[in-house]
């Protein structure tokens, strides 16, 4: 998108947009996204772009989000939110369940995110701007629980296509991301 211009007397173009509004980009995650706003802030023009990030360790999906109206309330359609959240809703399932855990976690994941209408309740405060999820990263050296986490967000995908709004992206990062990113416990 390019921003607004304005022609000014001796014809060189100023960007009226910048001046207005930076674009605000708020990063919502575990610890997944810990210094991603420093990083950000590092790459991008601090005229243009003012980065952003809430890292709530050990939080679930409803934890992460559960302030997402107050903290977008003066958020455009051209401000971004980044979520990468539910990677403590498969672990914490897999600690309390042992049974029938995958039929367990998409009820949960249906109960709590669909029934509840939360999911919904999270897009509809987002529908003002740009939103992106972010995937469940794999852990390295653990094969059972990457099939569940592919399964998750297979689940998660399936979810959002079903609101059919085109400011809301699924971003698969286990794409870019391989063992040489993960750090001694396998995941960071």
């Amino acid at each position: 998108m390019f921003p607004r211009t304005k022609t000014r007397q001796n014809n060189t173009l100023r960007s009226t947009f910048n001046r207005q509004h930076r674009q605000k980009i708020l990063i919502l995650g575990d610890s997944h996204v810990r210094n991603t706003a420093k990083i950000l802030q590092s790459t991008m023009d601090k005229d243009v772009y003012s980065a952003q990030a809430i890292c709530k360790p050990n939080a679930t999906f409803k934890d992460i989000v559960n302030d997402i109206a107050n903290l977008t309330r003066d958020f455009t359609e051209h401000d971004f939110v980044i979520i990468q959240a539910v990677s403590n809703d498969v672990l914490k399932r897999e600690l309390t369940v042992k049974n029938d855990f995958m039929e367990y976690v998409f009820m949960e994941l249906k109960r709590e995110l669909v029934k509840n209408d939360f999911m919904e309740y999270v897009f509809m405060e987002l529908a003002k701007t740009n939103v992106i999820f972010l995937s469940i990263p794999y852990w390295s050296g653990r094969s059972v629980l990457n099939n569940l986490i592919y399964d998750y967000n297979c689940r998660v995908y399936n979810i959002i296509q079903s609101f059919s709004m085109q400011n809301i992206s699924f971003v698969e990062t286990n794409r870019v991301l391989g063992g040489v990113c993960s750090m001694r416990d396998g995941l960071h």
